[in-house]
């Protein structure tokens, strides 16, 4: 399925690129694996997660640039206030990155990157030493996170919550979501935020080894399986286990009523028994400006009473829109898409149009490396981020290297260009969303004169809009 307007492919070495095709490739000869790619497609976040280093890739410069924060001396300074490593994870439209900050004492910190300069962010009093940022709005106005919050309800101690920080009066304030209810294990890991920062999605940890996926909606839980915990007797043999004697033994019964009986705590989910000898998978790790989510999920059918069940592992997608889930078990996961297309696989497949493709062929490049996978789109998709690899000849490790594709035209229908011109703000109107870039005020009407947004990004549905960003006022349709 090769686009006509996607032209043949470049090779590059090093750094930066040679222009002689549509499609460009850049690339690092130093280790790293691209979290996301902002919204505009100016900016990647990478990370060498061997290395705990920080790159950020620039359009302007196509240079892959080490960010990190200056590492303390150990000799000098005490190890918790001594610099170890930096992440980076996501990025806005001005390229301000989201990450953490890691100490030699073991404490990571979620902070964020611009101007040359990294800050913490806030952490809840009972946070302990895993904590991070994991996506940013693409306006910078709400960035998400997580944070290992002491719990000792839990068995180890604490749980992971999603947080997001939300920018007011110039400063970002901290929303722990604590009070959310989670089953008894390790909480919710997030991955990616919706574009209006009202959608938080991720891994919530569930049963003895499974995952589900799950969101966090304007701050509240929504999960799409059940879970319960009940305390039952060991039988073997039709008899119950009652533990052991003085001398180790076991002690077995065919008396139901014996007082001796142990109960064991058992999970279920979904009407699953969750043993661990088999478990679930489940998470959403992105998300489009229209409301899918891009992930993996186990289903679970014929469970009879026991609760042994038969699992499908596969690929997912959610729509929030329609609260429903597509699967496809051809794949392990769904890396990313845009509007429920082109669909980046966990390999070197795209799925597009429904049809499944290889992704050297539908963008036209070659890489002198293996290809691991794509994972993250500009909003438009004209600029795309993944990862090679090659094996290490001692270790036999994959080791990873980023690798960022810029191709000719965007891959989502962009309807109307307004504005712009020597750094004024211009209005992009595409299907199902409205983007405005360069500009510092925004506000979105619909014909009724209702604001509807005011970020850099607006999901609206078919309409007139009224969009006046900075000195800019401009009426555009969306069909």
């Amino acid at each position: 399925m090769k686009k006509n307007l996607l032209l043949a492919g470049l090779m590059i070495s090093g750094f930066g690129a040679v222009t002689v095709a549509q499609t460009k490739v850049y690339t690092s000869e130093e280790l790293g694996e691209v979290g996301k790619v902002s919204d505009n497609g100016k900016y990647v976040a990478i990370t060498d997660v061997d290395n705990n280093i920080a790159y950020l890739w620039s359009s302007e410069t196509g240079e892959f640039i080490d960010i990190s924060a200056p590492l303390g001396d150990p000799s000098t300074t005490p190890s918790a206030q001594c610099v170890a490593g930096s992440t980076a994870i996501d990025v806005a439209d001005n390229g301000m990155v989201v990450g953490s900050v890691m100490f030699r004492d073991g404490r990571q910190i979620p902070a964020y990157y611009i101007d040359d300069e990294w800050y913490f962010l806030e952490l809840h009093p009972g946070a302990q030493s895993s904590n991070g940022a994991i996506a940013v709005t693409p306006d910078g106005s709400v960035i998400a996170g997580y944070q290992f919050i002491n719990d000792p309800t839990s068995a180890i101690g604490g749980r992971f919550y999603p947080v997001q920080w939300k920018l007011v009066d110039g400063e970002y304030e901290m929303h722990a979501y604590v009070d959310i209810e989670l089953p008894n294990h390790q909480g919710f890991y997030p991955y990616a935020q919706s574009n209006d920062g009202r959608v938080v999605a991720g891994t919530i940890f569930a049963g003895v080894a499974s995952t589900v996926p799950g969101l966090i909606v304007d701050g509240q839980l929504k999960t799409f399986d059940t879970f319960e915990t009940k305390t039952e007797p060991w039988m073997f043999k039709g008899k119950w286990y009652c533990g052991t004697d003085e001398n180790g033994k076991q002690i077995w019964t065919d008396d139901p009523d014996d007082p001796r009986i142990v109960l064991f705590t058992e999970y279920y989910i979904n009407g699953f028994h969750d043993t661990g000898e088999s478990s679930l998978t489940g998470s959403l790790v992105n998300c489009d400006s229209e409301g899918h989510y891009y992930g993996m999920r186990t289903v679970v059918t014929d469970v009879d009473e026991y609760g042994d069940a038969t699992l499908t592992d596969g690929a997912a997608i959610y729509d929030i829109n329609t609260d429903e889930w597509t699967y496809d078990t051809s794949y392990q996961w769904f890396a990313a898409g845009l509007n429920n297309n082109f669909v980046l696989t966990n390999s070197s497949t795209i799925i597009v149009d429904g049809e499944a493709n290889s992704v050297f062929d539908e963008f036209d490049f070659k890489t002198e490396r293996s290809l691991a996978y794509l994972a993250s789109y500009s909003a438009d998709g004209k600029v795309i981020g993944g990862m090679t690899y090659e094996v290490h000849p001692g270790t036999g490790e994959q080791m990873y290297y980023p690798i960022v594709l810029v191709l000719d035209r965007a891959l989502t229908g962009i309807q109307s260009v307004t504005g712009g011109g020597q750094g004024n703000p211009y209005v992009i109107v595409s299907s199902g969303h409205i983007d405005i870039v360069e500009a510092s005020s925004i506000a979105v009407y619909d014909i009724n004169g209702h604001l509807v947004g005011s970020t850099s990004t607006v999901a609206v549905a078919p309409g007139v809009y009224i969009v006046k960003a900075d000195n800019l006022t401009t009426k555009v349709v969306v069909k």
